[in-house]
């Protein structure tokens, strides 16, 4: 079971990174849209909280840590409650993203770079989800 969720991981990751090549291509979809303009906002709140030296930023890294553990979650409610708990988890994960984003927010001086980078991460999130729908129900 173990060995199915990295491969899960490995899958649902190369398939986030490949996104802007695909585009570029011509694949024109939500499975290619969503990753580049999370990348795009990622790397643009990371510029901007560099420039602005904001220092809740910092504090993304947990969440960035959970949002790359997000397809062996996915991985493994799917083997536990089935398509009903990975479209259960990707509301319940992108809205909790979402809110841990903005409780950091809360207290930065500068909440544009948190929100860029919190929008990249949710889009990570969101992508594993709507990819492990996609692959259940035949859609792409």
């Amino acid at each position: 079971m173990l060995q199915n969720m990295i491969s899960t991981w490995w899958i649902m990751t190369s398939a986030y990174f490949s996104a802007p090549a695909a585009l570029l291509a011509g694949q024109v979809g939500v499975q290619t849209v969503l990753p580049v303009a999370g990348m795009v906002l990622l790397v643009l709140g990371i510029i901007v909280a560099v420039l602005r030296k904001e220092a809740r930023a910092k504090w993304l890294g947990v969440t960035a840590i959970a949002a790359a553990i997000s397809p062996l979650v996915v991985s493994y409610v799917f083997d536990m409650m089935g398509w009903f708990g990975v479209l259960f988890f990707l509301i319940l994960g992108g809205i909790g993203v979402l809110g841990w984003v903005g409780v950091i927010s809360s207290d930065a001086r500068h909440r544009l770079p948190v929100w860029l980078i919190g929008f990249g991460l949710v889009s990570y999130v969101l992508f594993c989800g709507l990819f492990s729908v996609a692959a259940i129900w035949g859609l792409g």
